[in-house]
């Protein structure tokens, strides 16, 4: 049950800064927008996608999703 608020309380705090920079351009008419796998925009802030198979990282960091 603490799991329940501590999980995305953490996600929140770790993410804060993502998450402020996306509420600002999405007040500002930006829109999710579907890219496909690929990797992040080092401008961008991101929160990347590591797949990892039997403990161990494959491939690189990716997103998915994309605010424009």
């Amino acid at each position: 049950m603490i799991l329940l608020v501590l999980l995305p309380l953490a996600f929140g705090i770790i993410n804060h800064e993502f998450l402020e920079q996306a509420g600002k351009e999405l007040d500002r008419g930006a829109e999710w927008h579907y890219v496909g796998p690929q990797p992040p925009d080092p401008k961008a802030k991101s929160i990347p996608i590591q797949t990892m198979v039997g403990g161990t990282p494959q491939g690189g960091p990716f997103i998915v999703w994309k605010l424009k």
